[in-house]
């Protein structure tokens, strides 16, 4: 694991299932690498973009509507097309597993650095 489980905060428009589909596969998928949150772009609080390492609209409306973040967050937008169960559901799982794949790799390029071998 990382140096603390990454927070990741989704939005999207008020009542968009794909933000509860991010935030299950999140919480599946990335167990102990990563907690995340949803959130309407409407009602986000402050409190949530400062609890955010990483803030990840669902579409391109979002992002627009996207308040301004803290130095601290950065801004990955998906631009996810709204699509029907499954199909969009592998979509998210497909992004979340390269969300974990990029944090697994930084943890061995930390690692490394620090002298240790994390194949040990």
């Amino acid at each position: 694991m990382y140096k603390r489980p990454a927070h990741v905060l989704f939005l999207a428009g008020s009542g968009d299932r794909r933000v509860e589909t991010a935030t299950r596969l999140t919480a599946d998928i990335g167990a102990g690498w990563m907690e995340a949150r949803g959130a309407s772009v409407q009602d986000v609080g402050l409190d949530a973009l400062h609890w955010a390492d990483l803030v990840i609209p669902l579409d391109a409306d979002s992002r627009r509507r996207c308040p301004a973040l803290p130095a601290t967050a950065r801004l990955k937008v998906w631009d996810l097309p709204d699509l029907p169960g499954e199909e969009g559901e592998a979509i998210i799982r497909e992004r979340v597993h390269a969300m974990l794949g990029g944090l697994r790799m930084l943890s061995r390029l930390d690692t490394r650095r620090d002298g240790q071998d994390s194949r040990a």
